[in-house]
């Protein structure tokens, strides 16, 4: 472990700073140093030490901000830190720890406790630094309209469906739309436990090993299916504090979860749209469904959702003979669409009354090929470096489609 470690010394004081990377070199680590917390700030996403040893009192940015600074930061946060200073009072160790100190040495030190302390760190560290290097955490990408029978079921079953060709990985769907959901039966599964019985685990300790017996798998495919409450009477034992840290193991243990919702700003749906990496909004080509759609981005405006995280997706098998032009809709619009679902009528209540996703019974069809189009969009940026190669078929002829090249293909 000492051969490859790389220790990070800030220290406003050169005597101090030579004489602890003195030490170190001899014990076998890599060292690098800085001389005040804003240098050291400077190198810190460059060199990515497995330690940082560093001084509290230096000007400008000192050793308590620097620590506060390096918890904070996604890259950084994982990495110990240990303060080695001549402030000896207890509330400036307390102060360091709440900062985010791993250790406190006092200096004048004996060089042979500060290696023992470092050798000490390391090794405890060693899990946590496994952990980050991880796969990162999945995507949960949450459809919603206010105007109900717009298609928002279709493209989320469609959506999730798509994912798992596309990727050649499982996905997870959820519906939390509890007066009308209609997930398990777009997918033809037979639930005996659903969101409302989530309500008898333990939120604070819930696991995959807990909600495997609730995700349904379609009889095929690769989508396993969270159903919702079979009955009106049911919705009332839905629990928001455990749906909540389902769809979180769901984002740790699948690379794509998806949640159909309500037409209702409802406490459930509003923990939906805030646990999503992105909000796909759904509208229908006539005037109602536009007001709706307005109304939604003025309150993702309150809500401080920022305007990456969600995107418009028109579906134009629900309007009527007289449906509002495409140009129209966008000149209404503060933000452009992200994707259009042809017409298909015919072949969406086919599948509907199949029990199977267009994306399996239709791979063909017009609005199968938009909602590949809108799965490859969404998702292309996160799965380009760790998707199958050489690509899926279904993703090489989106990529024709589109004129994109993929990674990996010949």
């Amino acid at each position: 472990m000492s051969q490859q470690a790389h220790v990070f010394i800030v220290d406003d004081s050169k005597l101090i700073t030579q004489m602890v990377e003195d030490h170190l070199k001899q014990a076998g680590y890599q060292v690098e140093t800085a001389m005040s917390g804003q240098e050291a700030w400077a190198k810190l996403h460059a060199f990515h030490p497995d330690l940082v040893i560093t001084d509290i009192a230096m000007p400008g940015l000192d050793g308590i901000e620097l620590a506060r600074r390096i918890r904070q930061d996604s890259e950084l946060g994982h990495i110990p830190i240990m303060m080695l200073t001549s402030k000896s009072q207890i509330d400036e160790k307390v102060a360091a720890f709440e900062a985010g100190a791993d250790d406190y040495l006092t200096k004048p030190f004996d060089p042979v406790e500060l290696e023992m302390r470092v050798r000490a760190l390391l090794a405890r560290a060693r899990p946590a630094k496994q952990t980050a290097e991880k796969e990162p955490p999945g995507q949960v990408v949450t459809v919603f309209s206010l105007r109900g029978g717009v298609g928002t079921s279709t493209l989320a079953v469609n959506l999730a469906a798509a994912l798992g060709l596309l990727w050649r990985i499982e996905t997870t769907i959820v519906d939390t739309d509890l007066v009308a959901g209609a997930v398990a039966l777009m997918t033809d599964v037979k639930p005996q436990l659903t969101l409302a019985d989530l309500h008898q685990e333990d939120a604070a300790v819930m696991d995959l090993d807990v909600l495997t017996p609730y995700l349904l798998p379609m009889a095929h495919g690769s989508l396993r299916v969270l159903a919702a409450p079979l009955a009106p009477e049911m919705t009332e034992l839905v629990s928001i504090p455990a749906t909540v840290a389902a769809v979180q193991v769901l984002r740790q243990s699948f690379p794509y979860t998806v949640i159909d919702t309500g037409s209702n700003f409802s406490e459930l749906t509003l923990a939906m749209l805030d646990a999503a990496d992105l909000i796909l909004l759904v509208l229908a080509p006539e005037i109602a469904s536009l007001r709706s759609t307005l109304a939604i981005l003025d309150v993702f405006r309150n809500l401080g959702y920022p305007p990456e995280r969600h995107a418009l997706v028109l579906n134009v098998n629900t309007a009527a003979r007289r449906m509002l032009s495409r140009k129209d809709i966008e000149s209404a619009l503060p933000i452009p669409l992200a994707g259009i679902l042809p017409y298909d009528a015919d072949r969406a209540v086919e599948a509907i009354n199949k029990g199977q996703p267009l994306m399996l019974t239709a791979p063909d069809s017009l609005i199968a090929q938009g909602i590949a189009d809108l799965a490859f969009r969404a998702s292309v940026r996160a799965m380009q470096s760790r998707g199958p190669k050489p690509p899926t078929d279904l993703a090489q002829k989106i990529a024709r489609r589109l004129g994109v090249k993929l990674e990996g293909a010949g």
